[in-house]
């Protein structure tokens, strides 16, 4: 039961996953970036974060139309300028200067509060994607006692930056870079597993774009870890589309950095189902007993804390008892889904696509089409007596 499900997730996230092509592409564009900043002397530097750094990139979804732009995040750190001798607005509008004087990305740029995206339209060999660039100097001004008094590995410290934010201007502390370290560093375990079997079946399937395992670049390869994060980045944008605007969702880095911590504690052979499967279920105890802490969730002062792991913050901040109740619904509907009888075919069709989407699943073979449902879902007590 478990590996006809575990086998239709990975067909279906992979469709929803980047193309080797795609990867090539994004690629080129962002050195030609780089390059473009270096020839007009902005010394800085430019590289990958979020979830094209972690191979953990998913095509968002919408409800109305499935197929929309891809999300690429990156970083530009401006390295010739103090955070005292600038303004946020100063050194956002340096970087966009140089776009919008450019004639190949001025009609691209669109300019945001925290970030300059650039557009790529899609085309006949594939869907279109978004530069998405946050700007940065180092350091984020946060003491490095903060860090020990968080229980954060001081070493991740010294990478930390302060982002730009206009209208209104202020600074943001994060550090991108340390996260993708650490995960990777959490990560190599099941990457190491069973990767010349996996390298292999990527060459296979990648229509031509590599000929050899060699040729694979270790940002395409899929860990059973990174699979199971896909996997719930997409039903929790499935989920959250049916869910009203003003509730929060658990972002990106958040379950990257709970389902990382997680995994840490499981064998090595584990697939993406058996990650999901145990995460959903600790999360299940944890939304039920407010007392019971988790090896990625924990109660501080009476609060739910979710610490991001190289920088002291709580990702829960500013959460209300309405939103932890629908996280935990989501994680309630996701593990029934997970534990679905594969049997019932009308059941695990509609599981599948509540987790993929329908047209996602419908391009599954033996998948057939259904009408998923994604039913209200009633507060988690005892959250509601806990939170203000």
């Amino acid at each position: 039961m478990g590996k006809l499900l575990n086998e239709s997730l990975l067909e279906g996230i992979s469709n929803v996953d980047i193309s080797p092509t795609m990867f090539e592409e994004a690629t080129g564009h962002y050195q030609a970036i780089a390059k473009l900043f270096e020839e007009n002397g902005l010394n800085a530097d430019f590289y990958p974060q979020g979830s094209f750094s972690t191979g953990t990139v998913v095509r968002p979804y919408n409800a109305k139309d499935e197929d929309t732009f891809y999300d690429l995040d990156m970083v530009c750190l401006v390295k010739d300028v103090e955070k005292h001798e600038t303004t946020p607005d100063e050194l956002m509008g340096r970087v966009t200067g140089v776009l919008l004087n450019h004639g190949t990305y001025k009609d691209k740029c669109r300019l945001y509060p925290q970030c300059v995206t650039i557009e790529y339209a899609r085309n006949e060999s594939r869907p279109g994607f978004n530069l998405d660039i946050v700007v940065g100097v180092r350091p984020s001004g946060c003491d490095g006692l903060v860090y020990a008094l968080r229980g954060i590995d001081e070493r991740w410290a010294c990478q930390d930056l302060s982002l730009a934010k206009v209208d209104p201007a202020s600074w943001m502390g994060s550090n991108p870079h340390a996260l993708t370290d650490w995960f990777h560093e959490k990560n190599r375990p099941f990457s190491e597993y069973n990767r010349e079997a996996r390298l292999k079946a990527l060459v296979k399937s990648s229509k031509g774009a590599y000929a050899t395992i060699e040729q694979v670049p270790d940002s395409m390869d899929r860990s059973s870890l990174q699979r199971a994060i896909q996997i719930a980045k997409r039903a929790r944008d499935i989920y959250y589309s049916h869910v009203a605007d003003d509730i929060r969702r658990p972002e990106s880095c958040m379950l990257l950095s709970m389902l990382a911590t997680h995994a840490e504690k499981m064998p090595e052979d584990s697939s993406a189902i058996d990650i999901l499967r145990s995460f959903c279920s600790v999360m299940h105890d944890a939304g039920i007993l407010a007392d019971v802490g988790t090896d990625c969730l924990v109660m501080r002062s009476g609060k739910p804390y979710v610490g991001n792991p190289v920088f002291p913050e709580n990702y829960l901040d500013g959460w209300t008892k309405d939103d932890l109740s629908r996280m935990f619904g989501w994680l309630s509907l996701l593990g029934e889904d997970l534990a679905v009888d594969t049997s019932d075919s009308h059941r695990f069709a509609a599981a599948v696509q509540r987790m993929l989407g329908s047209k996602t699943s419908q391009l599954l073979s033996g998948i057939p089409a259904v009408s998923a449902t994604i039913p209200s879902v009633a507060k988690v007590k005892p959250w509601g007596l806990l939170v203000d």
